[in-house]
């Protein structure tokens, strides 16, 4: 259970670190609205694949999960910022 959430908050910091790098501009986030955005993505992704069939039959490092799970990422952060832009005004 402990390392199942350890886990998830390192990928989510992975994934959030590369989608805010792959994504062009300035983006105003701190590290845990980053990490949460990454965690976010990844749980979306992990839940689409496991309603589909993918499996990742092989053992290795699951390379589709990651690459989508940045994907929604980077369409994520300005979704983001435009509600936390709104709920300040």
């Amino acid at each position: 259970m402990l390392a199942s959430i350890l886990g998830s908050i390192i990928v989510g910091a992975i994934v959030g670190v590369v989608a805010r790098l792959v994504r062009p501009g300035p983006q105003n986030l701190s590290m845990l609205e980053t990490v949460l955005i990454g965690v976010v993505s990844a749980f979306v992704v992990g839940l689409i694949l496991g309603l589909t069939t993918y499996k990742n039959s092989n053992g290795g490092i699951p390379w589709i999960s990651w690459v989508l799970s940045v994907v929604v990422a980077v369409i994520l952060i300005p979704v983001y910022e435009q509600l936390r832009g709104r709920s300040k005004a």
